[in-house]
């Protein structure tokens, strides 16, 4: 009976040293095929930009800055912090590959005609909903011919260019039950592809308040989806989960296109309505960024690097704060990489033991209700990642269930100033997150 006893022991401990070994078992390197200087999923780089880099004025709307202050707000972004892309930039898109050369940036580019901030086919811009209105009231069908050798001068032109990552495509804010909008939009992405020499992903805006059925008749023509993700000014402020749906949404929408992705987009260009919630700005950031790839994004882009009126102040806090997450993603810590390369598991719990267990918001008529909180568990370089965000503005307690036992298993906290390891010897520890937090724990054997 002792040998029994002792048998069964033994396979207890060695049941225990397998399951931990797999428990951390994932990818523990970049993919070697991918090239360190291309985003991704073509390359290493995580995208992380802003719309209108190096746009705008402070004065009134419309008005640009001159090259040289131009020239010094980009520097200033490029210097504070670990970006690597212009996103689409409007009126500055003809010079926009130029910038992203001066910076050692890649950059998406806007289909639009050479020297024109429009799309013009005929005399009509088919870049906005309102010029293919007129053209079809005028015209009734659309040249598709022209549409084709606009697109094929665009690739003449710029075609070539190693700094484009992306194409822009047009029309934006695309009304897919619009038959000629969404069959003019299919017809430049399927041109595009054809008559790009170095066949880049196609991407596009799309709104605010689309839901994965609308969002759905984009996928195809799409392969990057940039969805609206703009809690402040859709009157989400203190609802701030509804970021997350935004990017549970495009991955239902894209879920049947192998190979399509998301990005966050959140905001950078309103003013807080209480002066009291500007301390929050950096706060607000960071829960939006780490909220995105935590359920799924694959890039962040913000909307607006472009200078604003009455919005300077603001502006500086917002960009400080976007500038030091993309240092922790791109930077010397590399957390991009996590969401990027490493292996997806679900074998972990998270239950809330103090604070709301669910949150009720919606979008336009859809009433929706959600945990409020989000966990990313990745296994990247013999370890695991997770990343929590409390969606939430209230404090929540809640017990992390599911790790290996284990005197040699722990817990470290990524963001901590001085990152110290933790044992959690029985496989379960309890959390506390202050409202709109995010947590990045490292869990790990210390060897």
């Amino acid at each position: 009976m002792k040998k029994f006893f002792a048998l069964m022991i033994c396979l207890c401990l060695c049941a225990m040293a397998v399951d931990k070994k797999t428990f951390f078992s994932g990818p523990t390197q970049v993919p070697a095929n991918l090239p360190a200087n291309e985003l991704f999923p073509k390359g290493q780089l995580l995208p992380f930009g802003f719309y209108s880099f190096g746009g705008g004025s402070d004065n009134k709307r419309g008005e640009l800055l001159t090259e040289e202050q131009r020239h010094a707000d980009q520097d200033y972004i490029t210097k504070n912090g670990c970006i690597t892309l212009i996103g689409p930039a409007y009126e500055l898109n003809d010079c926009v590959i130029a910038d992203a050369k001066r910076s050692g940036l890649k950059c998406a580019y806007t289909m639009h005609s050479i020297g024109k901030n429009q799309f013009l086919v005929d005399g009509y811009n088919l870049g906005s909903k309102d010029g293919i209105a007129k053209m079809l009231k005028e015209k009734g069908e659309p040249n598709w011919e022209g549409i084709r050798a606009e697109i094929a001068n665009i690739m003449k032109a710029v075609g070539n260019s190693p700094e484009i990552a992306v194409w822009n495509l047009v029309p934006e804010e695309v009304r897919p039950w619009k038959k000629q909008e969404i069959a003019i939009l299919k017809f430049v992405a399927q041109t595009v592809r054809e008559l790009d020499p170095l066949k880049r992903p196609c991407a596009l805006y799309l709104p605010n308040h689309y839901g994965a059925g609308t969002m759905k008749n984009f996928f195809p023509p799409l392969d990057i989806s940039w969805r609206g993700m703009y809690v402040n000014y859709a009157g989400k402020k203190d609802k701030r989960i509804w970021a997350r749906w935004c990017i549970e949404q495009q991955l239902v929408a894209m879920k049947d296109q192998p190979g399509a992705v998301c990005w966050g987009l959140p905001e950078m260009f309103k003013n807080p309505k209480d002066p009291a919630d500007v301390k929050n700005i950096p706060t607000w950031v960071r829960h939006d960024v780490y909220v995105a790839l935590a359920a799924g994004a694959k890039g962040i882009l913000i909307f607006s690097g472009s200078r604003r009126s009455n919005f300077a102040e603001n502006r500086k806090i917002y960009l400080d704060a976007y500038l030091q997450v993309s240092k922790e993603l791109n930077g010397p810590k590399a957390l991009a990489q996590i969401y990027m390369f490493g292996e997806p598991k679900n074998d972990l719990t998270l239950s809330i033991t103090e604070g709301p267990e669910s949150i009720h918001f919606n979008n336009q008529k859809t009433e929706i209700d959600a945990p409020p909180l989000c966990m990313s568990n990745m296994a990247w370089k013999n370890a695991r990642y997770l990343t929590i965000v409390n969606s939430c503005d209230q404090q929540i307690t809640a017990m992390l269930d599911g790790l290996p036992y284990g005197s040699d298993v722990g817990i470290e906290d990524v963001m901590a100033e001085k990152p110290s390891f933790m044992v959690v010897p029985e496989g379960n520890t309890e959390l506390v997150f202050k409202p709109w937090e995010v947590k990045i724990l490292k869990v790990y054997c210390k060897e």
